[in-house]
């Protein structure tokens, strides 16, 4: 260091190069302080898989810190406690590691990259391998539950939600081929080599694209972590790497790119293949004997990678992310909102400070509901009321919107429908909507997406099913509702921009719902006592556990990342639902909204 200037200039400022930890370094150094106190110390850098074990414990690292520190007092001992506590981590890791500070490191570096938090100046060129997780992938792990005790282990700070999102939704248990997995092992593998090395140079390239170049070596042992080092340092005198000729030929313009972005900030100028720039095409330069001098889209631009940072809102996360919520002022209107789901998200929305007016037909449930909410309010301030009508005429409906108008002073910030008569659902949002009454967001919890294509909309009040049996009934509402749903989800949604209407789907909530439909006695036993409550112990939710899920929807800024992510069609995992195909035509979403306008206009 003494050899550097004091007063760098941009030809005299360090270039700096980092294998696996030390490429972690350089990275951790590229979002110091989040980009908010001055440059990196260096203009270029190299980072070939920059791999660490992602950290939030400061706490129990710094503790682990100053233990060491406590026992070695020289050099020849702090090599000997290294290499014991090396040896005694869990399998594949290394206990010591960077560690987010909340200073030099605010966040988690590929969380700041994201967030375009970082020194933007630097000019980078990044490397990732085929295989960069197995040689820390655990053999041990036989289950799902040895997997979780497995990262548990390895990254304490990691929370029960995170582990249950990644091994359950990023790299589920499935082995059939449709995953990059056939077994445990190799599962275990592709989470590690993704979530401690690939993932970050994903980041990296994806934050800074027109400024990155990023190679893909797969030479050696089919790219292993750290094979390209001998590569990177070929010297014609050791050319054989782990039993396997060097090719001289890709390791010297491997070289060729690293001194000329070393000198330059290009790695082009040499007689090696054209090598493009990451860019908005996500290109990787092939580093391999077989493909040399080949671009492909980067691998690692895939939805697992981005899975990492993004919301994966399922109850549990749902409910996380809402525990400070403060909906004070707020104003939330529930139909439905006697029982089940609908009551549920009623308690809620009082429970983080909004005024709750809730819509239903039995003012005895209503009452009940509005009790219970009193009970959990954030404050004394809150108000809470009811309308009691029957949402399943155009009458009720028109009687039902002014009431709401009149008890809200015309402000509805929030508008969630689980009342049981679909038609209404669009004439109550219309009518709030066309007022100016609703101002931020409504949700519809049904079943969105499915394939029927064919809808005769001149039979949407299914006239032709009255003289079917009522499990055929059943099935044709079941499956009108969710297209006509769809539809008009999309159709509000183009007349009224400001306003954001969701289509949720529920899952399987243990609820009473079935006893205000037209369901057989035998059935509705059935759902109510015997397929509910054991679907919401196992899989599903409860009304209570469920309602964070619309709330957060409706009110929590963290939606943003969703709707960006995945939309307004979300299943009971807050993820992407491709609407019903009827529903995705222009002429279809114009057609539905006048015949239901039309209802209300008395045509």
């Amino acid at each position: 260091m003494s050899l550097l200037p004091s007063s760098p200039t941009p030809q005299t400022m360090p270039r700096v190069m980092g294998e696996s930890a030390g490429a972690s370094s350089i990275m951790h150094h590229i979002t110091a302080y989040g980009g908010k106190n001055g440059k990196a110390p260096f203009q270029r850098a190299i980072l070939q898989s920059p791999g660490w074990l992602p950290s939030t414990a400061k706490a129990a690292n710094e503790d682990i810190f100053k233990q060491t520190l406590a026992i070695a007092l020289t050099s020849s001992e702090l090599y000997l406690v290294n290499a014991a506590v090396v040896g005694l981590s869990p399998y594949g890791s290394f206990t010591y590691s960077p560690t987010v500070d909340g200073n030099y490191v605010p966040a988690l570096p590929g969380k700041l990259l994201l967030d375009r938090k970082f020194d933007k100046s630097v000019e980078v060129m990044t490397a990732h391998n085929t295989n960069e997780g197995i040689l820390f992938a655990t053999p041990f792990a036989k289950s799902n539950k040895d997997m979780a005790t497995y990262l548990k282990a390895a990254v304490p700070s990691i929370d029960d939600t995170a582990l249950e999102v990644i091994l359950d939704s990023v790299y589920p248990e499935i082995f059939d081929g449709s995953f990059d997995y056939t077994d445990q092992f190799e599962r275990a593998a592709s989470i590690v080599g993704e979530a401690f090395f690939s993932c970050n140079t994903r980041y990296l390239d994806a934050a800074f694209g027109e400024k990155s170049y990023s190679y893909l070596f797969n030479a050696v042992n089919k790219g292993f972590h750290s094979e390209d080092l001998t590569y990177t340092f070929y010297n014609s005198l050791s050319a054989v790497a782990d039993g396997g000729t060097i090719n001289a030929t890709v390791a010297k313009a491997l070289q060729s790119y690293i001194t000329h972005f070393v000198a330059t900030g290009n790695p082009n100028g040499g007689v090696a293949p054209y090598f493009p720039q990451y860019g908005t095409n996500s290109s990787v330069q092939v580093v391999a004997p077989d493909d040399f001098g080949t671009q492909i889209t980067d691998p690692e631009d895939n939805k697992r990678l981005t899975a990492q940072y993004t919301p994966y809102i399922m109850s549990t996360q749902a409910r996380k992310a809402n525990s400070n919520l403060d909906l004070t002022g707020k104003s939330a209107v529930i139909t439905g909102g006697s029982q089940g789901i609908g009551a549920g998200v009623a308690i809620r929305f009082a429970q983080a400070g909004a005024n709750v007016l809730i819509v239903g037909r039995s003012k005895e449930r209503l009452q009940k509901v509005i009790s219970e909410a009193r009970k959990v309010a954030k404050s004394t301030d809150q108000k809470f009321d009811y309308v009691s009508a029957d949402l399943s005429l155009i009458s009720g409906t028109k009687a039902a919107a002014k009431e709401i108008e009149a008890k809200t002073g015309g402000h509805v910030d929030y508008l969630s429908h689980f009342a049981v008569q679909i038609l209404n659902r669009f004439h109550l949002n219309y009518i709030l909507a066309s007022s100016g009454a609703l101002k931020d967001t409504s949700i519809t919890v049904l079943a969105p997406g499915g394939t029927q294509s064919e809808f005769n909309l001149n039979d949407i009040e299914l006239a032709s099913a009255k003289n079917e049996g009522r499990y055929a009934q059943l099935g044709k509402h079941g499956s009108r509702d969710s297209v006509v749903t769809d539809t008009i989800t999309k159709s509000l949604q183009s007349h009224f921009p400001q306003i954001k209407f969701f289509h949720v789907a529920p899952g399987l909530v243990q609820t009473d719902v079935t006893t205000n439909q037209d369901v057989p006695a035998p059935l509705r036993l059935a759902i109510t006592y015997v397929v509910f409550p054991i679907a919401a112990r196992t899989f599903g939710n409860t009304t209570t556990s469920y309602a964070d899920i619309p709330v957060f929807l409706a009110a929590n800024e963290g939606r943003e990342a969703v709707v960006a992510e995945e939309g307004y069609f979300l299943d009971q995992k807050i993820k992407r639902v491709i609407p019903n195909p009827y529903a995705t035509e222009k002429k279809n979403q114009e057609a539905v909204f006048e015949r239901l306008k039309g209802y209300l206009d008395g045509r």
